[in-house]
């Protein structure tokens, strides 16, 4: 009896030292969890489970990420929960890692909700480098090509002229006539029909879909599923984070795949108008990818495209606004260039530098995009004796580059003439090999990730802002009340609110812009749709190039 009494006590105490150690092991495990790891780039203290979770900014992060930069240097690291989060706050870091070693930095972090919830990981954005991403790339770098820039002009000049005359008729709704044009020049480049006027429910579709999107992205629900990933295991009908991007998913998908299918028919029944669905259609048929793949690849464009520019050109009316010598200045060379008789054209680039340089101060001074969406590199990466882990977010501050005194002396003071002798686009700029030349913004993203419409967009901001300088005088009752470093949203931000106030320059202006919009009108309009009854003769109906 007592053998077997010992042999028992003996097994008892085994148990427990085993069940002691199991559970001090893993509480020793959980307790690493946060910390940043030896060979990290430093960053603020670490608590252990949460690491600088506690710490992550929610009102304008952009200036206090650039706070941390000055403290820590142009590279930190900040541990959110137990993924690693680097922040590159210099524009030599930033093309060092996301331009030169842009192969390695082509993917993307964890976005539970972003991506695989609410876009059912079809979304390009937002998407990790995989055979799909790549496909994607391929064909929107076969469709976006420099035939395409020429294509788009007749849609740009004329939603530029609709967009002057609402503004001369309601000047108090601005912001939604400039709204209405970029999403109207978005749709019709992608799926050839127009959005006529701001309460269009496909445009007020995109508009909530998309902000929707991009602020559930940074919710702190969606942050803490990207940190810890055992949470996803919760049935997702008990969380409401899911349960809104699983809602998102199926609008989104419901207005992608209409439009997409739409489109299509139209081409297939000889009634499109040239557009980037007629050019989908082709490489569809050459590459046999889904109606649901084809359907995100054109929405993903129209919704980028829509926010993106809407957004910076209310920031080129807040920089004039609070800028009025820059905005006499701006309207002096357009009198003398384009004259008075008539509207300025894309033609006029070359001879207008100085309205070239307000749209790429405009970048600067407002980064709508003030943080880029994370990168992550493939494999462990090694900079400046610094480890940057494969899967960990890599993130530019964009804010913090463009609002650098080292690179742009006084930066909160809007100055076109910083760019008096670049004479490049930005796309040149972001694509350069030289190693000497530095990029002077990144809102349009890096390396593998950045925008493939980016001359076209650029041309786009370029058209408007002229002829909004052009046609009507920018003010406001006391430029002090505006506070030109408040930025709102979630990824995708735009400018606060603030007082503008938009009339003609004189009669002479005003006649000449509902006179430009008639003529357009008779010459390409339907009288009673206002969609295009022809196009102008030599525009292709599709851009699309095997090559």
């Amino acid at each position: 009896m007592a053998v077997l009494f010992e042999t028992n006590f003996t097994a008892l105490s085994f148990a427990a030292i085993a069940c002691f150690l199991a559970i001090t092991y893993a509480a020793v495990g959980l307790l690493q969890v946060g910390r940043r790891s030896v060979g990290f780039p430093p960053g603020p203290r670490t608590l252990p489970i949460f690491g600088n979770l506690h710490l992550m900014p929610t009102f304008k992060p952009y200036k206090r990420f650039a706070e941390w930069g000055k403290m820590y240097g142009p590279i930190y690291s900040l541990m959110v929960g137990s993924n690693p989060l680097i922040m590159l706050q210099s524009q030599e870091v930033a093309k060092e890692l996301l331009d030169k070693r842009g192969s390695n930095y082509s993917s993307r972090p964890d976005l539970y909700i972003m991506s695989d919830l609410s876009s059912r990981g079809l979304r390009h954005v937002a998407m990790k480098y995989t055979p799909t991403w790549r496909q994607i790339h391929r064909i929107n770098h076969k469709i976006l090509n420099a035939k395409a820039v020429h294509a788009y002009t007749p849609y740009q000049i004329l939603e530029s002229r609709q967009m002057l005359v609402d503004i001369l008729n309601k000047p108090n709704e601005h912001k939604k006539h400039i709204q209405r044009y970029s999403n109207s020049v978005a749709c019709q480049m992608v799926y050839g029909f127009r959005t006529t006027t701001w309460s269009d429910p496909k445009l007020q579709s995109v508009i909530s879909i998309f902000f929707e999107v991009c602020d559930l992205a940074v919710t702190i629900p969606a942050r803490l599923m990207d940190c810890y990933p055992i949470l996803r295991k919760i049935p997702k009908y008990l969380l409401p984070v899911c349960r809104k991007a699983m809602d998102i998913d199926r609008r989104c998908i419901s207005v992608f795949l209409d439009r997409w299918l739409e489109g299509k028919k139209n081409v297939q029944d000889g009634t499109a108008m040239p557009c980037f669905c007629a050019s989908l259609t082709q490489a569809q048929e050459a590459e046999g990818f889904s109606e649901e793949l084809a359907s995100y690849i054109a929405g993903d464009i129209v919704e980028a495209a829509s926010s993106t520019t809407s957004d910076e050109l209310m920031g080129f009316l807040m920089a004039m606004v609070t800028h009025p010598d820059v905005q006499r200045r701006a309207q002096e060379e357009l009198d003398s260039v384009v004259g008075t008789n008539r509207l300025p054209k894309l033609e006029d680039m070359e001879s207008l530098p100085y309205i070239r340089g307000c749209v790429k101060e405009t970048l600067r001074w407002m980064p709508t995009t003030a943080l880029l969406v994370p990168h992550s590199p493939l494999k462990d990466d090694v900079y400046q004796d610094y480890i940057i882990p494969a899967g960990a977010s890599v993130v530019v501050n964009v804010w913090a580059l463009n609002m650098d005194p080292a690179s742009w002396p006084n930066p909160r003071v809007f100055d076109p003439l910083r760019f008096k002798s670049e004479m490049r686009s930005e796309h040149e700029i972001a694509t350069s090999s030289d190693p000497a030349s530095l990029r002077h913004n990144y809102i349009f993203g890096a390396g593998r990730r950045l925008c493939q419409g980016i001359h076209i967009a650029e041309r786009g901001l370029f058209l408007a802002m002229a002829c909004l300088l052009w046609a009507f005088d920018i003010s406001t009752p006391d430029p002090s009340k505006i506070d030109t470093e408040d930025l709102r949203g979630g990824l995708a931000m735009a400018p606060a609110p603030f007082e503008c106030h938009i009339k003609p320059r004189n009669t002479q202006s005003a006649g000449v812009v509902s006179r430009e919009w008639r003529q357009l009108q008779s010459e390409f309009l339907d009288p009673v749709t206002k969609q295009w009854n022809r196009v102008p003769d030599g525009q292709p109906l599709s851009t699309y190039s095997e090559s």
